[in-house]
C-alpha cells in the first residue's frame, strides 16, 4: 500500500500533517477567545512549522496557550506576537527510525504477509515480528509511551499489508490512562473487532467472549481472520478486572489460533507467571538494573539495562540464546491518521461481512 513515489508521499504527508496540526491549533486558540482567529499563513521548515494567525486573543496568558498547544498537538510549541496575529511555532522532531520511510524504503513486510516491521537492528537491517509463526509476544522495560509506540506502529504495519479478510485487532487501552492515548482513526473500523476498549467492563465481555470461541471452537476460528489481541498497560486491566480478566487471559494463551501482543511495565506480574513458558517471543526495553533485565529476557546477560528509553528495544525468541537488538520505527499521532487515510482507500468491503465481530 506504500507504493507511491517517494515525492508524492513526502509531499501528501507533510499537507496532512500541515492541515492536522492548523485545525488543532484553531481549536485550541478559539477556546480562549469569543473572537475567531484562523491560520492564515506561515512556513515550514526542516525543523520546525510556524503558523501565522489572523489575530491575538486579548486578556489570557500566551504561557497558558502554549502550555494547552504542547498538550494537543504532542510537540514542543512557541506562542509568540506575529506579524498581524498571533504566531505558533511548532518543533518538528525527526525520529531515530520514522516508519512510514522504512517501510516504503524496504518494501517490508510483503503484502499478505502476517509480519509487521518493528524497526531497524545496528546493522540497519529491518527486524520483523511474524504475527502466526512467533505466537504471543510480550513487551516490557522502557517507558510506557515507547511501548504504546510499538504497539500502534505494529498494528499500522500488518493493516498496511494486509485486508480485513487477513487480520482483525482487539485493542484494549490502558484502562487507568484517561488521555486519549489511541486514537480513534489509527485504524479503520473494519480491521478492529470492536472500537478500541476502554473501559473494565467491555473488556471482561471482550476477552470471555473471545476465550469462548478460540477454546471451544478453535478449528472454526482459524478459518476467520488472524486475530491480533493488544492490551497496553496489563497491569492497568488486572489491576481493575482481577480474576475476570486473568481467567479467559491464561485460556487464550494456551491457544494458537489468535495472537496476544501485551505491553507490561513490570517484568513479572500474575498473567506473566503463570503463563512464563507460553511466550513465543517477549521484547524488552530498558530496565532499572541487571537483575531486572535477566527476569525480563531469561537471558543471563542482555545488558538490557543499558539500553537508552528512547526506542530502543531487544528481541528475543523462545529458546533463543542471545538477543537482538532494534531500534523501534516510530509514527506520531499525525502519521497515524495519514496511515488510516492510505488504508482507508484500500479497504475491500464493509465491515459488517467479517466473521469475528463478537457482538455489543
Amino acid at each position: 500500500m506504500l507504493q507511491t513515489n517517494a515525492p508524492t508521499l513526502a509531499q501528501a504527508r507533510l499537507r496532512h500533517h500541515v492541515e492536522m496540526q492548523s485545525g488543532i491549533i484553531e481549536e485550541t486558540v478559539n477556546a480562549y477567545s469569543p473572537r475567531l482567529t484562523y491560520v492564515t499563513g506561515g512556513d515550514v521548515r526542516a525543523d520546525r512549522i510556524w503558523y501565522e494567525m489572523s489575530a491575538i486573543p486579548s486578556g489570557v496568558s500566551m504561557r497558558e496557550i502554549e502550555h494547552d498547544l504542547q498538550r494537543r498537538l504532542g510537540a514542543a510549541a512557541r506562542v509568540s506576537r506575529g506579524n498581524v496575529g498571533l504566531r505558533v511555532t511548532v518543533e518538528r522532531p525527526s525520529p531515530p527510525v520514522d516508519l512510514l520511510t522504512l517501510m516504503q524504503t524496504y518494501n517490508t513486510p510483503p503484502v499478505g504477509a502476517l509480519t509487521a516491521v518493528l524497526g531497524l537492528d545496528s546493522l540497519g537491517v529491518p527486524v520483523t515480528w511474524d504475527a502466526a509463526q512467533t505466537g504471543h509476544t510480550l513487551v516490557t522495560g522502557g517507558g510506557i509511551e515507547a511501548k504504546r509506540n510499538l504497539l500502534q506502529t505494529t498494528a499500522v504495519s500488518l493493516a498496511l499489508a494486509n485486508q480485513p479478510r487477513q487480520i482483525q485487532f482487539l485493542i484494549i487501552k490502558n484502562l487507568t490512562d484517561d488521555r486519549n492515548s489511541w486514537p480513534s482513526q489509527f485504524l479503520t473500523s473494519d480491521y478492529l473487532l470492536r472500537p478500541i476498549v476502554a473501559t473494565t467492563a467491555e473488556a471482561v465481555h471482550a476477552l470471555s467472549t473471545i476465550a469462548a470461541r478460540h477454546t471451544q471452537s478453535p478449528a472454526l476460528a482459524r478459518k476467520g481472520p488472524r486475530l491480533i489481541l493488544m492490551i497496553d498497560q496489563i497491569e492497568s486491566l488486572l489491576e481493575t478486572a482481577g480474576y475476570a480478566a486473568l481467567s479467559p487471559l491464561i485460556q487464550l494463551l494456551g491457544t494458537s489460533s489468535l495472537t496476544l501482543l501485551i505491553s507490561a511495565q513490570q517484568p513479572q506480574n500474575d498473567l506473566i507467571r503463570y503463563c512464563d513458558k507460553r511466550w513465543g517471543a517477549r521484547i524488552v526495553g530498558q530496565t532499572a538494573n541487571a537483575a531486572e533485565a535477566a527476569s525480563a529476557t531469561g537471558l543471563a546477560r542482555s545488558q538490557a539495562e543499558r539500553l537508552h528509553d528512547n526506542g530502543a528495544f531487544l528481541f528475543i525468541l523462545s529458546g533463543a540464546l542471545s538477543a537482538r537488538h532494534f531500534q523501534a520505527a516510530a509514527a506520531d499521532q499525525y502519521d497515524l491518521s495519514f496511515t488510516a487515510g492510505i488504508i482507508a482507500q484500500s479497504r475491500p468491503r464493509p465491515a459488517q461481512n467479517v466473521p469475528h465481530s463478537l457482538p455489543t
